[in-house]
């Protein structure tokens, strides 16, 4: 599997749906306690995005998963961004 992969969000088959136990190779989005926790926001911007990328990693839960969180501008979706850990 090591050389089929490219160890990046390409590598995400699909997306878990909210409640749902994250899966292996899908991006799980956050649940809105968790988007706040991380981010200091339910809506969090890129800023909030950028400044939470230390703690933000405490998230995932092993590697080969990922998460996504919608980013918001002046309160509208505006962006959606991964973040994981590759199977290798």
């Amino acid at each position: 599997m090591q050389e089929l992969m490219t160890h990046s969000v390409l590598d995400m088959f699909g997306v878990s749906r909210p409640g749902e136990e994250p899966q292996i190779c899908c991006a799980a989005p956050l649940s809105p306690e968790v988007t706040r926790e991380v981010f200091g926001a339910e809506c969090p911007t890129r800023a909030d995005y950028e400044g939470a990328i230390d703690v933000m990693w405490d998230v995932i839960q092993d590697r080969g998963y990922g998460c996504y969180v919608v980013l918001y501008r002046d309160n509208v979706p505006d962006e959606i961004a991964f973040f994981g850990v590759t199977g290798d």
